[in-house]
């Protein structure tokens, strides 16, 4: 529903439908019945959320200026609390058991370690932590090198402002990532993106050629 109270589907929601039907998949049986779940960032992944949690669905963001970027928002403002995880922030206000951050890290210009320290700051003892990032070890990129082609955006895209991910990562540094705050539990990929055919036939690869790296993780008492 965007601003006006008009439901509409972007096409952001349709090439990451199938990922966010997984996701939520983990988190209903990651919330259980009773747990409180906060995501990093606001999408269209909020509105399945909400349907599902209700009330104990939040989400955290940086700024002010941030919230006014966005153009659809599923969420109820009430819900919504920001900490600025690229920062050495102080004990926040809200503490939660569920803490999301689901293709966002990729997207920050800020020191991997003080993002998981932060992550880590939101939890309660034994919260749990539900990432996700493209894998840059994915299939396509391996095809891409093997022809000799350049996988890394191109200058003159970052000079301009015409990238989109500032840094990707493969499963051996994901784990590594969240050794320092949390017990890795389980890491595992997904293909979510094309048919259905081409999504079964993905998902028969190894993890670490799959698209999307999915890790989770239990907070260090």
């Amino acid at each position: 529903m965007d601003r006006n109270g008009n439901s509409q589907e972007t096409g952001y929601e349709q090439t990451h439908a199938e990922r966010h039907k997984l996701m939520l998949r983990d988190i209903i049986k990651l919330a259980g019945s009773d747990k409180l779940v906060c995501n990093i960032g606001l999408s269209s992944f909020d509105k399945l959320a909400v349907n599902y949690l209700g009330d104990r669905y939040y989400c955290a963001v940086p700024n002010v200026e941030f919230l006014k970027s966005v153009d659809q928002l599923y969420i109820s403002e009430q819900n919504i609390i920001y900490y600025d995880i690229t920062k050495n922030n102080p004990e926040p206000n809200s503490k939660f058991d569920l803490v999301i951050i689901s293709e966002t890290l990729e997207h920050i210009f800020a020191d991997d370690e003080i993002v998981m320290r932060s992550i880590a700051n939101l939890l309660r003892p034994n919260g749990i932590i539900y990432l996700t990032v493209p894998n840059a070890a994915r299939h396509i990129n391996r095809i891409k090198l093997l022809f000799g082609k350049n996988i890394f955006w191109s200058k003159y895209d970052i000079l301009n402002g015409g990238y989109g991910h500032i840094r990707e990562y493969t499963v051996i540094e994901v784990k590594s990532m969240l050794e320092k705050y949390f017990d890795v539990r389980q890491i595992y990929g997904f293909n979510p993106y094309g048919s259905k055919l081409i999504r079964i036939s993905l998902n028969l690869l190894p993890t670490s050629w799959r698209s999307t790296i999915v890790a989770i993780g239990m907070k260090r008492s």
